[in-house]
C-alpha cells in the first residue's frame, strides 16, 4: 500500500461474542513493539512504515487476540508481501466434470501448495 502496510487477521470462532464485543481486542505488534490495539476490526494500517515499499518488506508483525483482558498467544510472524495482491492458482477440473461430494462446484476447486507456484 503507497500509505502504509495493511494487516488483516481472522476472528476465531471462539473470540466472538456478539452479547458483548468490549470483551475482544487484538494486540498488533511490530517486532516486539506493541504497535496498536484494535477494539473494532480484524485490521490495521500501519502508516508510521515509510513510503519505500521495498524497506517495508523486513518490518515483521505478529497479531495476539486480547480475551477479557488476557492477552492470548501471539500469532507466528509475518512480513509484507511484495505486492498488494496474492496469486491463488486453481486446480480446475476438466470441463464438464462437477465433482458429487460438494455443495458446490466451486469448493471443489482446491489451492496448489504456494511453493509449487513461486517463481
Amino acid at each position: 500500500m503507497p500509505n502504509g502496510v495493511y494487516l488483516g487477521w481472522r476472528m476465531f470462532g471462539y473470540e466472538y461474542d456478539d452479547q458483548q464485543p468490549d470483551r475482544i481486542a487484538y494486540a498488533v505488534y511490530r517486532g516486539d513493539e506493541l504497535l496498536a490495539t484494535v477494539l473494532d476490526s480484524t485490521n490495521y494500517l500501519d502508516s508510521s512504515v515509510g513510503p519505500d515499499p521495498q524497506a517495508s518488506l523486513n518490518v515483521q508483525y505478529s497479531v495476539a487476540a486480547i480475551i477479557d483482558g488476557e492477552t492470548q498467544e501471539l500469532s507466528r510472524v509475518v512480513t509484507p508481501w511484495p505486492q498488494d495482491y496474492l496469486r491463488i492458482p486453481l486446480v480446475v477440473p476438466p470441463a464438464g466434470v462437477t465433482p458429487a461430494t460438494c455443495p458446490t462446484p466451486n469448493e471443489h476447486y482446491t489451492l496448489q501448495r504456494q511453493r509449487r507456484f513461486r517463481r
